[in-house]
């Protein structure tokens, strides 16, 4: 395999296990505290908590249409851990302790948005005025978008040599940071029927890996003998930091609105509005930024023992088989943090009953930017003093239907947006998702819990 021409495809494997659609199980209902407030900022103000204490919190999500796994579930690969082998490296039949990976070879156009979290120790305390909270977080992102079905792997594998493949524009953007979250959010107005709360969320954000790629005005490639690649008649724009210290910082910004009804029993709704991860990171240290435009000519790139991780020897190795009539090197970039417009509504149907609607819509700000996945669902929900269950129906991206299931009991909350891969064995596993909460509030210590209104 081409190390060059597979670096597009590689990064939606290696990725594409991290992927997370918000944990709409942990961000919505009565008991959802600071985790909501990072859905919408001002719902910390109008929640019906007067204190929300998160001890841990994480979420990981599974999908790409690159690669699977075959016959296995994501429950039997915790309890398995298995060795990955490849299709093609299998000769008899997989011992029981392996786990068989296989990639796609259906000439479709690949796409990838992962993410996932790690949360801990964060919560909010309302005061007399305004809410005040904190949150730690640690995040990961990566998207892929419109890569060639010709980087497939076993359709590169048989192009002849000098064939030439046409490949789309594409972007592929990965970032991984930690952000420092200072939760804001207050009563605006009151009057006979609705209240209104405003929030707002300041970040501190700071990454030790990040980087993009960028591939304009359709360029073409070629296999040449010794495993090597040729490219001209396009431009490629790639940034990367080496992830050895966190060196790279900069700033983000949430703010929110939330609109909640004084009705009393059934009928009670709460409607929200909020923009969130405006902002970015500045890549500045050990940081790498080329540039290559071939509208003439030709960049041969041949294949060498260089490490996948190696970025520094990767990009000496572009730049050497380019020349500085065709090349741009720089030690820094920028890349934006994944922006997006969500609005939600609750409604309680009856004493313990529920629906919630949400919408993400992302918002793309250019090549520069680390995107997440659309999401509209509806969410039926059951709330009973310390127990809570729901299940949430989801698409993603307008395309991909999804069945989870939700709960809380007590402390605990845990769940999944797609049942099916992440419970039962699946002939290609290419999709799994869970997630788990432990928290505190005040409503696990009051006699008056079973009193549960809508979620904020």
């Amino acid at each position: 395999m081409t190390k060059y021409c597979f670096i597009v495809a590689s990064f939606l494997f290696i990725f594409s296990n991290l992927q997370s659609q918000d944990q709409i199980g942990l961000r919505t209902g009565i008991n959802a505290g600071i985790l909501g407030g990072q859905l919408n900022p001002a719902s910390i103000a109008s929640s019906k908590l007067t204190w929300d204490l998160n001890i841990i919190s994480g979420g990981a999500h599974l999908r790409n249409n690159y690669a699977f796994l075959e016959n296995t579930s994501l429950m039997k690969l915790g309890f398995k851990r298995p060795e990955f082998v490849l299709k093609e490296d299998v000769i008899d039949e997989p011992a029981t302790n392996r786990q068989v990976v296989d990639f796609y070879d259906d000439g479709k156009i690949y796409n990838a948005k992962t993410n996932g979290f790690i949360q801990a120790l964060s919560g909010f305390i309302k005061l007399k005025k305004v809410t005040l909270g904190i949150s730690l977080r640690d995040r990961f992102y990566f998207n892929g978008s419109d890569v060639s079905s010709n980087l497939g792997y076993y359709a590169y594998q048989r192009l002849p040599l000098d064939s030439i493949i046409n490949l789309t524009p594409a972007n592929i953007a990965g970032m991984q940071w930690t952000d420092i979250n200072i939760h804001l959010a207050m009563l605006l107005n009151s009057n006979r029927s609705t209240n209104t709360f405003i929030g707002i969320t300041p970040k501190l954000l700071t990454s030790r890996f990040g980087g993009y790629a960028k591939i304009d005005n359709g360029p073409q490639i070629s296999k040449q003998e010794n495993n090597g690649i040729q490219v001209e008649n396009g431009r490629l724009e790639m940034g990367i930091n080496s992830g050895e210290n966190r060196s790279a910082f900069g700033f983000g910004l949430d703010i929110g609105i939330v609109i909640q009804s004084k009705n009393e029993g059934t009928q009670n709704f709460t409607f929200g509005a909020s923009i969130l991860d405006l902002g970015g990171v500045n890549f500045t240290k050990e940081s790498r930024k080329v540039i290559i435009d071939y509208q003439q000519g030709a960049l041969i790139l041949q294949d060498t023992s260089i490490s996948f991780y190696d970025y520094d020897a990767q990009f000496n190795a572009i730049e050497d088989a380019a020349d500085s009539n065709h090349t741009e090197s720089q030690e820094r970039f920028f890349l934006k943090t994944p922006t997006a417009l969500s609005l939600q509504f609750d409604l309680q149907i009856s004493e313990k009953w529920f629906i919630n609607a949400l919408l993400i819509q992302g918002i793309s700000l250019g090549p520069n930017q680390v995107k997440r996945s659309n999401i509209f669902a509806i969410s039926p929900r059951f709330e009973s003093g310390l127990i809570t269950f729901q299940m949430p129906i989801s698409v993603a991206d307008y395309k991909n239907l999804q069945v989870g299931l939700a709960g809380r009991i007590g402390p605990l909350s845990f769940g999944t947006e797609q049942i099916n891969s992440t419970l039962f064995k699946q002939k290609r596993l290419d999709s799994a998702d869970f997630y788990v909460s432990l928290s505190l509030n005040n409503l696990l210590f009051s006699k008056k819990n079973k009193d549960v209104q809508c979620w904020n």
